[in-house]
């Protein structure tokens, strides 16, 4: 009785084992007060936001899902967006957003444990050193502490490890239909996806065609599990297709620009393949296996090799074709990096699984339990290095992933972002407002103010304003200041160039080159006046715009909309414009029409605004147009406005709608998305009521 108990207990155990191995990361989040910067800063905005929308607006969340993000893949911000209400629960959001992390590396951790469990005949011993040594790997470590998006997509390259290790056990329905959730879980994680599932994803694809395979049954192809996971993927690829649909301009603008040329080339440099091959190689040490470690796996894999040629093991084929894949695959992804200039490790991350693979296929070729034993020992060593050094037990070593931070257990820097937040983005009135920040520093930038804003004044429906940039790497001062003006910012932050010089950094000297320029613009322009300097950083300069244009009213622009008419409400004018709704009201002199706006995303206002009176025909008889704003002033996600158009008498006559439309010439008129419409979709009709129309005629 007691062994059959524990017959069925042991793979629970054994489930325990990838758990385990992550906990230390959870102690390391309690700790850590670290200020998020840069793209951790940004995917925790999108989360926070996202779930406050659902909160406060639930009809625009989908919309703001499909939106957030438009550079970058949404799926880290997606997920963590389920976690914001935990973290806030805790009392700090930050680990929340770093528990959906957590929750994606332990889901990791079990797919790769049981893809070498299945590959070596279940080999328990084999599929806890798979286990540990994705777990020990410094880079690994390292992320389990970080808001990036790479955790996501080594979840999704585990995924597809496992479908490629359980195809030859699986019915053809099933591989399908998992490969359909697999793949937009990629994608949401990072467009280069394919680049690191290609190989395992072709592999479930023969054995899906493979016409030596009997086919499926009518009770395989509709087995619950089938079912269930065909209905996770089409909910999963509609709101991919969506969501690319949405942004594919923007992220092909941001794949360019970051993976050749100069601004590729600050987070990297250009050099001749052979040259940045042995670069890889080398962050491939420093992110996966300390020196010793290294040597020790490459012995093991070098007699799995002899060891394999000398008494080829039938049982084994499928895990010796999926190490194959394994090589082939990382020699794919080598190439394609050694042909670019971006120089990040932390891309490394997802091939992490095919070296677990070719590890764990090398101790099931020689098949020695105290090798294996061995091999356990070695990497659980290498675990508790890197949580040593992550927990500051240790002097950082230089050969190990730099990504591996120590906790960080001051939380100064956090509470003076907090104070500068409150100073400047904590505004009680209906007007959304921009501020534009300076500097782009870690501590300093746009991200991260908008991050830390969006945690403080996000949960109380308070979020009124937007931090903007000078601009990514730009040259040009007048064109700079001239964007600076067209934001019309409330307040310009900045750090005290002589208590925060620029260092010798080239990626430093590239991003804040016109700071003090700019500065010395808004010092002598006369239209900012000087802030009481912060008291937690005195070195924080604040200036606030003495005279701001007050353009926007949420209260009144949502009035319109829900006096208005009801058949035109939120209609989308391409990418950047909503119509929130449009207003006739009847004055002495004809009629006024009001016309509410609301922004999608940072946009120019640099469109004309077609008002049409046409018959019912749809011929213009008269029109009123005139352009959203005379200065192209740039507006933020979210900003609210509503334009008035003063309609005499005489443009009524015989008038049966209204058509609105928006263009710009030499780029056409925007399609529209609803609503009643012409023009092939591109002029929305208001309909004139005929007795009012009469009635101010008359009158």
């Amino acid at each position: 009785m007691n062994s059959t108990l524990a017959g069925k207990l042991k793979p629970v155990f054994a489930y325990l084992v990838p758990v385990a191995v992550i906990s230390p990361s959870l102690v390391w989040m309690a700790l850590d007060k670290s200020v998020w910067t840069w793209d951790p800063a940004l995917y925790g905005k999108g989360s926070v936001e996202l779930f406050f929308t659902l909160i406060y607006a639930p009809s625009r969340w989908v919309t703001e899902m499909l939106h957030v993000l438009s550079s970058q893949a949404p799926g880290v911000s997606w997920i963590g967006l389920f976690l914001v209400p935990v973290g806030h629960l805790l009392g700090s959001i930050d680990i929340g957003l770093l528990l959906s992390i957590w929750l994606t590396q332990a889901l990791t951790l079990i797919l790769i444990y049981r893809s070498t469990l299945e590959l070596s005949g279940h080999n328990q011993l084999v599929g806890i050193s798979g286990c540990l040594v994705t777990a020990s790997a410094p880079l690994f470590v390292g992320m389990s502490h970080q808001y990036f998006a790479e955790p996501l997509q080594l979840l999704a390259v585990a995924w597809f490890l496992t479908i490629m290790s359980f195809a030859p056990k699986w019915s053809r329905a099933f591989i399908l239909s998992q490969l359909l959730v697999a793949t937009p879980v990629a994608m949401l994680a990072k467009v280069s996806s394919p680049l690191y599932c290609l190989g395992p994803g072709l592999v479930a694809l023969w054995y899906v065609f493979n016409p030596r395979r009997s086919f499926a049954t009518k009770h395989e192809r509709l087995e619950r599990r089938v079912v269930v996971t065909l209905l996770a993927a089409v909910l999963l690829n509609s709101a991919t297709v969506a969501w690319y649909y949405e942004n594919t301009t923007y992220l092909i603008r941001h794949i360019s620009l970051a993976s050749s040329g100069p601004i590729a080339e600050l987070y990297g440099k250009k050099d001749p393949f052979f040259n940045a091959m042995l670069y890889w190689l080398g962050a491939i040490q420093n992110s996966f296996f300390l020196p010793m470690g290294l040597l020790i796996v490459g012995l093991i894999f070098l007699f799995g090799v002899i060891q394999y040629f000398n008494n080829s093991n039938t049982q084994t084929k499928h895990f010796t074709i999926c190490s194959a894949i394994a090589v082939l695959q990382v020699l794919i992804v080598l190439t394609a990096f050694s042909l670019n200039s971006n120089r990040d490790p932390r891309f490394l991350l997802p091939v992490l699984p095919y070296f677990t693979l070719l590890i764990a296929w090398s101790v099931m070729q020689i098949n020695k339990p105290l090798l294996t034993t061995g091999v356990i020992l070695i990497f659980f060593s290498q675990l508790t290095v890197a949580h040593g050094q992550a927990f500051g037990l240790f002097s950082p070593n230089p050969r190990i992933s730099g990504w591996l931070l120590p906790a960080n257990r001051d939380g100064s820097g956090a509470v003076k972002l907090n104070s500068l937040v409150s100073k400047t983005c904590a505004d009680t009135r209906g007007e959304r407002y921009w501020s534009i920040v300076g500097d782009q520093k870690p501590w300093l930038n746009v991200n991260t103010l908008g991050y830390t804003a969006a945690k403080q004044l996000a949960p109380e429906n308070r979020q009124r304003c937007y931090y903007g940039y000078l601009g990514y790497i730009v040259t040009d001062l007048e064109e700079t200041w001239n964007y600076v003006l067209s934001l019309n910012p409330r307040y310009y932050i900045t750090s005290d160039p002589e208590l925060y010089p620029i260092s010798a950094d080239k990626m430093d000297q590239a991003v804040n080159q016109l700071n003090a320029p700019v500065l010395k613009k808004v010092q002598s322009s006369g239209l900012f006046e000087p802030e009481p300097p912060l008291p937690e950083d005195p070195g924080i300069l604040i200036f606030r715009r003495k005279s701001p244009l007050n353009r926007v009213s949420d209260a009144e622009a949502f009035a319109v909309a829900e006096r208005g008419v009801q058949s035109v409400r939120a209609a989308r004018f391409g990418e950047n414009f909503e119509l929130l709704g449009a207003l006739l009201t009847p004055t002495g002199a004809g009629m006024e029409l009001k016309l509410a706006w609301r922004s999608l995303r940072e946009a120019p206002l640099e469109y004309t605004v077609a008002v049409h009176f046409v018959d019912e025909a749809g011929r213009i008889l008269a029109q009123a147009d005139f352009p959203q704003d005379a200065g192209q002033a740039r507006v933020a996600p979210e900003a609210t406005w509503v334009d008035r158009v003063r309609v005499p008498t005489e443009k009524l006559k015989r008038a049966h709608h209204v058509g609105i439309a928006l263009y710009l010439p030499g780029h056409g008129v925007e399609p529209i998305d609803r609503g009643p419409r012409d023009w092939d979709g591109r002029r929305l009709l208001l309909p004139l009521d005929d007795a009012l129309v009469n009635g101010i005629v008359k009158r």
